[in-house]
């Protein structure tokens, strides 16, 4: 679910998920594989599912570009 709700885990949400993924790339583009080490560092108690929904759902939105492995910010 996009929206939380007070039942819910903040770090199985992709609303914060995808804000701290949106932070990591303004800096500087990343690999695929380095901003999945840095997601594992942050949210230990979550699925990688999780991760890939969130990736999945910045990129339809426009948030991020994909070329190869690389993630920037649009």
């Amino acid at each position: 679910m996009i929206i939380p709700t007070k039942h819910q885990k903040l770090n199985e949400n992709i609303i914060p998920i995808g804000a701290e993924i949106i932070t990591s790339v303004r800096r500087k583009p990343k690999l695929v594989e380095d901003l999945f080490n840095e997601f594992k560092e942050a949210y230990k108690e979550t699925h990688i599912d999780n991760f890939f929904l969130t990736l999945v759902f910045l990129w339809l939105i426009g948030a991020i570009k994909m070329e190869g492995d690389l993630i920037t910010y649009k």
